[in-house]
């Protein structure tokens, strides 16, 4: 009977450990996607001339990403840009609520 109930429990046990790796192993590949797409778009924040709504929307579609806290909309030639990009991860037992999985990061206009 007792070898039974610890059957049961490692099984508990060893099922919620499973799940706690799989949810710590798919932040940290949202996380490395996100900061190889944060290349992408700093390159491509390096070749705009302005930063308005439409481009950020556009660049935000692309990627899937929403872009946040953009330093300067109207950069000069060599300016530097600071911006965060920032993806919703929904986890399946590291938290009940939806994470924000957030990179900041800067380009140089005009330098690619």
């Amino acid at each position: 009977m007792s070898s039974k109930i610890g059957l049961l429990l490692s099984l508990v046990i060893f099922t919620m450990f499973f799940l706690l790796s799989v949810d710590v192993m798919a932040i940290q590949y949202h996380y490395s996607d996100l900061d190889s797409q944060s290349v992408t778009i700093g390159f491509e924040i390096a070749h705009l001339e302005t930063l308005n709504d439409e481009n950020i929307e556009v660049l935000e579609e692309k990627h899937h990403v929403i872009i946040t806290n953009i330093s300067n909309k109207t950069p000069d030639y060599g300016e530097v840009i600071y911006y965060t990009i920032l993806r919703e991860y929904k986890p399946i037992i590291v938290s009940k609520e939806v994470m924000e999985l957030k990179i900041e990061r800067s380009a140089i206009r005009g330098y690619y």
